[in-house]
């Protein structure tokens, strides 16, 4: 503001009373005066100019430290990311293992129990195996030999002991027994389609059989006559 005055004084060639106010008389000097009235204008002006530069500046820094926070943002969510996968993979790996241990511990509570006998087996309904031995223990039940024969016993007519010695599960129950139903499907259609075929070979051997034995048998007379007439035939064409 002491410059801006100093400079006022030093162009226009007034003073200044103590109060700040120009003292200038437009009769007196009106050049003086409107080169005043002008420099009050510019004063305005710059001093407009300088508040709009200190307001862009100010969100200059406060752009480049928006920035300088997004910046570190992406890079701790870089860091998220990485230990985010990082536990993704720990925990793909110890289901895997937890997986194959469960498989392994699975495997060798149904193998031991193969031999293993019982005095009665109880089942629903109030069905009963005496003299049982255990054969087989897989995904839908036991496979047992009794005093009365063989018969399969499915975990779903079982006790929850035996459900959770033998690890059932209902989800992979359900698709052996979708799986060994598909199977005998199967089977039973190729057994079909080769009885058919059977039927049918047995069907044409018989009326070709049947045919010959309608026919009789033919002399060598008879095919020589047969054979002299069809040259004859050709030859008259």
């Amino acid at each position: 503001m002491k410059k801006f005055t100093i400079l006022l004084t030093s162009i226009c060639g007034f003073s200044l009373s103590l109060s700040g106010a120009v003292e200038i008389d437009r009769d007196v000097d009106p050049v003086a005066y409107h080169n005043y009235q002008h420099l009050i204008t510019l004063q305005k002006q710059l001093q407009m100019a300088e508040e709009q530069l200190e307001k862009q500046e100010n969100g200059q820094r406060q752009l480049r430290k928006l920035r300088s926070s997004l910046i570190e943002r992406r890079r701790e969510l870089q860091r998220l990311r990485a230990q985010r996968n990082e536990v993704r993979r720990s925990l793909k790996n110890q289901r895997d293992e937890f997986s194959n241990y469960h498989k392994e511990v699975k495997i060798a509570a149904r193998a031991q129990a193969q031999g293993e006998k019982l005095s009665v087996l109880q089942v629903p309904g109030g069905r009963s195996f005496q003299e049982v031995t255990i054969r087989e223990v897989n995904d839908i039940g036991l496979v047992i030999t009794h005093r009365d024969g063989r018969a399969r016993v499915a975990f779903s007519e079982l006790s929850s002991e035996f459900r959770e010695r033998f690890f059932y599960d209902p989800e992979l129950a359900a698709e052996n027994i979708q799986s060994e139903r598909e199977a005998e499907h199967q089977r039973s259609s190729f057994i079909a389609a080769r009885l058919t075929h059977q039927q049918t070979m047995a069907a044409k051997k018989a009326k070709d059989e049947a045919y010959r034995a309608a026919i009789g048998p033919v002399s060598s007379e008879s095919r020589s006559r047969s054979y002299s007439s069809s040259k004859v035939v050709r030859g008259t064409r």
